[in-house]
């Protein structure tokens, strides 16, 4: 595969009052459906419910992929995929650090390319 240069739009909200930011920017863009990605661990220490209870104040619809994890595999990434198409989301928000971050990448790149997946075994691919 040659080597090729893609982007991906993305805004970043970090510090104090930055779910006030999100709330507002997704009600600008009439955002209805959002995956929150996310880990295991940020799911249970209550962060996430509290995003979530923000969003739902505002009718904004939540929906959960807590599979985020360092070690990346791409069979996550198909079901995070599959979860975003299922739900018909309008917005990804990641919350965590690089893992969910990358997949929420992933999932933006892979649905927008229509991707289809010929090998679950990428490890041995040359860069």
């Amino acid at each position: 595969m040659p080597p090729s240069t893609f982007c991906i739009p993305t805004i970043n909200k970090i510090g104090r009052g930055c779910l006030v930011d999100v709330v507002n920017l997704m009600n600008d863009y009439g955002y209805q459906q959002v995956l929150i990605v996310t880990d295991p661990f940020l799911m249970k220490n209550g962060l996430v419910e509290k995003v979530t209870r923000a969003f739902l104040h505002n009718k904004i619809k939540s929906h959960l992929f807590t599979d985020a994890k360092l070690l990346s595999s791409l069979e996550i990434v198909k079901q995070s995929i599959d979860c975003y198409q299922h739900e018909q989301i309008d917005c990804i928000v990641s919350i965590a650090e690089e893992a969910a971050y990358d997949y929420a990448k992933a999932m933006i790149y892979l649905q927008s390319h229509h991707a289809i997946f010929i090998s679950d075994n990428i490890k041995n691919h040359r860069l």
